[in-house]
């Protein structure tokens, strides 16, 4: 136990540092908040929808983060929507891989 404590001693301002940088992103993550908020909703979608938009945008501030990724299991439509409302493009396209630009733009034709 000594050599622990030792460690933790020795070791203080890189813990700290450690610290001081994940607490942001792991108060903003916390589930926990997000959950009561999603339970108590009149429209659950919705308010899932606009947790999701929030984090986006919060995530988005964080230094070092180049990006999230976004799913929504069988309800793959409303991605778009989310992104587009988040404003985390800020008028850009999204990017796609050449061979789903082919796909979307013959089903766009439709």
């Amino acid at each position: 136990m000594y050599v622990v404590r030792r460690w933790s001693v020795r070791h203080s301002r890189l813990l700290e540092t450690a610290y001081q940088v994940l607490e942001a992103v792991l108060n903003k993550l916390h589930p926990l908040w997000n959950l009561a908020r999603l339970e108590g909703a009149v429209d659950q979608q919705q308010e899932g929808i606009e947790i999701c938009i929030e984090l986006m945008q919060q995530i988005r501030e964080i230094d070092g983060i180049a990006g999230v990724h976004v799913m929504a299991y069988r309800q793959e439509e409303m991605v778009a929507e989310i992104i587009q409302k988040s404003g985390v493009l800020n008028g850009r396209s999204p990017s796609m891989p050449p061979q789903l630009e082919n796909l979307y733009d013959s089903r766009s034709m439709q």
